[in-house]
């Protein structure tokens, strides 16, 4: 039986929070390994840069939603990880999942400079509610739900999914 491919349409949330603009971006990151010492690096890179950041174990890697920073700390932090996932432009991460049984690990809090703040809270909301399947059809409107546009830029894309 040969796979078929179609298109699933799934949340994200974009490295930009709108009210500080695109001078203070958020520190997005994605690996797609399980391996424990590429998962330590980027770890010590967050904290190295003294940032707050959500691990989200996704299917066959992970998603580091990291706080906003200046554009030039940006750089630089992004200039010690890059080599490790050339492939992921860091500018937006899926937050709901492609397929019903795809592996999405509750959210982990690392805390750098303070208590999750709201954005924090706001996101890991989110996909605790992805997790248990709560979140509604709509997209858009359980993104609303939990706050997400109050500090994300938010969208919703196609994939494309192996059946």
């Amino acid at each position: 039986m040969s796979e078929q491919l179609f298109k699933k349409w799934v949340a994200g949330v974009v490295n930009q929070e709108p009210r500080l603009g695109p001078n203070f971006p958020y520190t997005f990151f994605e690996i797609d390994t399980k391996e424990q010492k590429v998962h330590d690096y980027v770890l010590s890179v967050y904290k190295k840069y003294n940032l707050d950041v959500i691990e989200h174990v996704i299917g066959k890697g992970t998603h580091f939603f990291g706080s906003t920073t200046d554009r030039q700390i940006w750089r630089e932090w992004y200039s010690e990880l890059k080599s490790i996932n050339e492939k992921y432009p860091p500018l937006t991460l899926r937050i709901t999942k492609k397929f019903s049984n795809e592996l999405f690990e509750r959210p982990i809090y690392h805390e750098a400079q303070s208590k999750p703040l709201d954005w924090s809270r706001s996101l890991m909301h989110f996909l605790n509610k992805e997790i248990k399947g709560k979140n509604r059809s709509d997209l858009h409107f359980s993104m609303n739900d939990c706050g997400l546009p109050k500090y994300f830029k938010t969208v919703v894309y196609p994939v494309e999914v192996k059946v």
